[in-house]
């Protein structure tokens, strides 16, 4: 690109305040439109950390051939003020001129490292360097997307659910396996932990990102003593618990 790119919404116009919010900290996010003002990007001096794009087309839901960016500093070359994964949809409306519309697809990432694009899938490294109150160990996630002929991003390709649920799982009582299925509205962060009447920790099933979509989860029990057990999920916007039987 050769001229500045003219981002346009609804994630694409917001920029931190270059005086700090606090000591040591970043400025206040702010929206560009609210102001009147402009943001525009990928000009020689400013551009994003990776920039990949869906080439083969194979991706649906409105991202085909789309890039795909991953917003990392603290006055992001597109706008958005966090470290986010975004969708960039290009228009061309001049000889050398363009417009991007950006949509945030997944949020708040801790220092991510790298994007790169395999089929639908997308993979992020996050080092989670220097975070606080502690460091946090490197890690690595894979985001599905929904491809070709699907209305949404699921792991089965099927249509992204409404609402937030957390399901009963099946069979219950058990032994020593059972089902247990959840449905996000969004992708995000999660965790789905198994504890004990005591409130132990006993079993982490998922941690990390998670697409929108329906999922389920095999919880193996034949290392633990029967008895009364409960599973908790944990998203960015729910918390759910419910109690499970182990027979044994």
């Amino acid at each position: 690109f050769t001229e500045p790119i003219i981002n346009m919404g609804p994630d694409g116009d917001k920029f931190r305040d270059t005086v700090p919010s606090g000591s040591g900290n970043l400025g206040t996010v702010r929206d560009a439109s609210d102001l009147g003002k402009t943001i525009s990007t990928f000009t020689p001096h400013r551009s994003p950390d990776g920039l990949v794009f869906d080439k083969d087309s194979v991706l649906g839901g409105g991202l085909k051939g789309g890039g795909f960016v991953l917003s990392y500093n603290s006055a992001s070359a597109l706008g958005d003020a966090g470290q986010d994964i975004l969708h960039v949809d290009l228009t061309k409306v001049g000889d050398s001129t363009y417009t991007a519309k950006v949509t945030q697809i997944v949020k708040s990432f801790t220092l991510p490292l790298g994007i790169e694009i395999v089929g639908n899938t997308l993979y992020v490294a996050e080092t989670g360097l220097f975070s606080r109150p502690q460091n946090n160990p490197p890690k690595f996630y894979r985001i599905s997307l929904p491809v070709e002929g699907t209305t949404g991003v699921s792991e089965n390709h099927q249509s992204v659910p409404n609402a937030f649920s957390l399901e009963q799982n099946y069979p219950n009582p058990f032994n020593p396996s059972t089902t247990i299925r959840y449905s996000l509205p969004q992708t995000g962060r999660v965790t789905l932990k198994v504890f004990d009447l005591l409130g132990k920790e006993v079993a982490a099933l998922v941690n990390g990102v998670v697409s929108a979509g329906n999922h389920e989860v095999r919880f193996d029990a034949s290392k633990l003593s029967g008895g009364v057990y409960f599973y908790k999920i944990t998203t960015e916007n729910n918390v759910s618990t419910k109690k499970m039987i182990l027979i044994k």
